[in-house]
């Protein structure tokens, strides 16, 4: 059971096991054993817990071995342990393999994200710049003839006219440095 220390070396007779961990409500499936595969000898040999559940297949027949057991028996057979470590080193090897490929994917995924977010700030600058433009004309006639009609060059204006077109001058101003 994941994050229980481990005390059992298990040897699969029949039918397969997978070795699975839940994160997030999400079962991530971490190996596939077969009869003849063994399982639960990282634990036993680092000490530390179980990274993930077992889910036999269906009925399944292990040999279960004890920690005692299983260090009896790997200290008293070299061949058995040169085999539990040819597997060790077969399992961080294919990790090693899994975790470049999705390291890799994950760049090829950025990488796009990145050229795609790129694309889109250029055309966001674009847009910026011709609605820039195209407001800059209008806005400079407004700001202009309302100059000229708080300068009383169209005629006297009234206190209320010049305040309106005192507004509208300011806020043609602000529009212009947009």
């Amino acid at each position: 059971i994941e994050g229980m220390n481990g005390d059992s070396f298990y040897l699969i007779q029949n039918v397969s096991v997978e070795i699975f961990k839940k994160e997030n409500d999400q079962v991530i499936t971490l190996a596939k054993f077969s009869k003849g595969d063994y399982f639960g000898e990282f634990s036993l040999i680092d000490g530390t817990e179980r990274s993930g559940n077992a889910k036999a297949t269906s009925n399944c027949i292990l040999f279960v071995f004890q920690k005692d057991m299983f260090f009896s028996k790997i200290l008293g057979n070299s061949s058995i342990s040169v085999k539990i470590l040819r597997n060790v080193c077969s399992q961080i090897r294919n990790s090693n393999v899994k975790f470049s490929k999705e390291l890799m994917d994950k760049n090829k995924q950025l990488e796009k994200a990145n050229q795609e977010l790129t694309n889109l700030h250029k055309i966001k600058s674009s847009f910026i710049s011709m609605a820039g433009h195209e407001l800059r004309t209008p806005v400079s006639v407004i700001l202009s003839s309302s100059g000229m009609l708080v300068s009383g060059m169209a005629g006297e204006l009234s206190e209320m006219q010049k305040k309106f077109c005192m507004m509208i001058k300011k806020n043609s101003e602000l529009l212009a440095h947009l």
